[in-house]
């Protein structure tokens, strides 16, 4: 389940709880904090280039995962194969 996954199912599960009457207060707390992580990773997503995403579009899940954060760490620059 993606961090986005999460807070979408936080805001429905709230949702439901209020109209239960239920006490949501620690919930909307752990929602805000999925949010600023969400927040947090969108400021530090890698830029990619055309040739970049050439390159990238038949790779699996798990070595995209790892040129990402490789790319977070190092910055910008091209991706070789």
């Amino acid at each position: 389940m993606t961090l986005m996954d999460r807070i979408h199912r936080g805001e429905a599960a709230i949702a439901d709880a209020k109209n239960q009457g239920r006490d949501v207060r620690r919930w909307e707390q752990h929602l805000q904090e999925l949010k600023r992580q969400a927040a947090q990773f969108e400021e530090t997503t890698a830029p990619y280039s055309l040739s970049d995403l050439r390159i990238l579009r038949n790779k699996d899940d798990q070595t995209l995962v790892e040129v990402h954060q490789v790319k977070i760490v190092f910055g910008g620059g091209r991706v070789l194969q």
